[in-house]
């Protein structure tokens, strides 16, 4: 039992550390923050920046915290899938989700369709469930892999740069999207090498395709020819080795070389035709299971639907995009919207474009947002050529806040999750937003939950510096704090 003069100690010690606490919390006033933040500004040698911050009282008033070139166009990086998402959560649902099925065919009662629609998560394992069907009931299979329409890479290969081609991050965002693991997020279209060294210098490396895992080496060998640039490295050399896809087909050339007795090392690899690699993995479980198969397009997408693979729903789906910065579920995302209303209500010929048309359409009518504030040219901000202003995201968050609440979740929270767990690690919690970096542009945009107001929305966005990304984002950060702890009564 605890003694009436232990417990006046602890409730006293309790009170000092709440005093403490509240004592440690930063207090700028109004009337200060633009000096302060212009000081800040001063860090970035000669780049161009947009900052907006917009603060909301529980009474629904607005003040503007601090503004500077907030409708001038910049280059957002990942900050551009806020408009994306927002488009693509607001029309497709919060129940949506990418749906893989097994049709009958339209025209032959002999035949089952798999239509492939862009699902991120189908995996090896569910496209051999859906041909177990066909093989049941003793169906010829058809794989149809057009839902997105047109040549949809080649407007992604004309923004997106070369060198980020080869990356993960890059993976081609096509109907025909395959998981190379079951039950994992951020893994389609891509591949994974195991690549060893040779017993001696000077003999041939060794490279495996351990995921997708469970086909034969003949099947890779036929689907992903490997080349060496170089040999074996004596034991006493560095090892290391890179990489680089062959574009427009499948294949791989690995480059630098592994020391003898070195470890293995694994490399995650884009497929440069995943449609064309699905082609041939449908094809290989087909023939396994001695079901004919061939290509086609079942156009009738009402016919009777024997079998479905459905991914998770966007409750999912989007959080991961968000909270990890996905460029490919955000591409395919835009793809789907575009495709659900290609040759009704747009004036493009591929999934993409007419995507970047609906995002305007929806964005201006449900949110006010201007599509004049905003020129994009990918959904994932991949692309150096989109041009966004922060009023623009502020004007999308603002929206969205507002009307559909639950969408700012999916954003990383500061110190905790995603893309901001190593950021803002004093003041945990202290924002939700989505991050950006590509080289040379840091930004970010989202909801601060401040002292002195009900939340702030806000958008920043630097362009064209020479500092290091983590120098950048330091002078964000601390900008960002300024703003949560600023004082309107002073």
């Amino acid at each position: 039992m605890y003694s009436f003069t232990h417990l006046i100690l602890i409730v006293g010690l309790f009170a000092t550390f709440i005093l403490q606490t509240l004592a440690d919390d930063p207090h700028y006033c109004l009337s200060q923050i633009p000096s302060l933040i212009e000081n800040e500004l001063k860090k970035f040698p000669r780049p161009r920046h947009a900052l907006l911050f917009q603060a909301h009282d529980e009474s629904g008033k607005e003040t503007r915290i601090f503004e500077k070139n907030s409708e001038e166009f910049m280059t957002p990086a990942s900050n551009n899938k806020i408009l994306t998402t927002a488009a693509s959560y607001i029309d497709l649902g919060v129940d949506f989700s990418f749906k893989t099925t097994l049709r009958q065919h339209p025209h032959d009662q002999n035949k089952y369709c798999l239509i492939m629609n862009g699902n991120p998560e189908l995996s090896v394992t569910d496209l051999q469930t859906l041909v177990d069907k066909a093989a049941e009931k003793g169906k010829t299979l058809v794989l149809d892999t057009a839902s997105f329409f047109g040549p949809q890479s080649q407007d992604v290969y004309g923004t997106w740069e070369f060198g980020d081609l080869p990356y993960y991050y890059s993976a081609q965002p096509v109907a025909a999207s395959v998981a190379r693991v079951a039950a994992a997020r951020g893994v389609c279209n891509t591949f994974v090498i195991e690549v060893r060294p040779g017993a001696k210098e000077g003999d041939l490396m060794n490279a495996s395709v351990i995921e997708p895992s469970g086909f034969p080496a003949d099947f890779w060998r036929r689907s992903l020819p490997v080349q060496f640039e170089s040999t074996t490295a004596a034991a006493s050399a560095q090892s290391g080795v890179g990489a680089i896809p062959a574009l427009g087909f499948e294949g791989v050339t690995i480059r630098g070389a592994l020391a003898v007795g070195a470890k293995p090392e694994r490399l995650i690899v884009t497929h440069t035709n995943p449609t064309m690699f699905a082609q041939r993995l449908v094809s290989f479980l087909a023939s396994e299971r001695r079901v004919p198969f061939e290509l086609g397009q079942c156009y009738s997408r009402e016919s009777n639907v024997v079998a479905t693979v459905e991914s998770p729903t966007s409750l999912v789906l989007m959080d991961h995009t968000l909270k990890t910065s996905d460029n490919t579920y955000t591409e395919l995302y835009l793809r789907t919207l575009g495709a659900k209303y290609m040759d009704r209500n747009t004036t493009t010929t591929t999934a993409e474009s007419s995507g970047l048309e609906m995002v305007q359409k929806i964005l201006e009518h449900y949110l006010d947002v201007p599509s004049s504030s905003y020129k994009q040219f990918d959904g994932s901000g991949l692309s150096r050529w989109n041009l966004v202003s922060a009023e623009s995201l502020v004007d999308t968050i603002t929206g969205m806040y507002d009307h559909h609440r639950e969408y700012i979740t999916f954003f990383p929270e500061a110190g905790k999750s995603g893309t901001l767990s190593n950021r803002f690690m004093q003041y945990p919690g202290i924002l939700r937003a989505k991050t950006g970096t590509i080289t040379g542009t840091s930004s970010l945009s989202g909801i601060i939950y401040a002292k002195y107001f009900d939340h702030i929305v806000f958008s920043v966005i630097v362009n064209q510096s020479v500092l290091r990304a983590s120098e950048i984002r330091a002078v964000i950060d601390d900008i960002c704090i300024m703003v949560a702890y600023t004082d309107p009564s002073c």
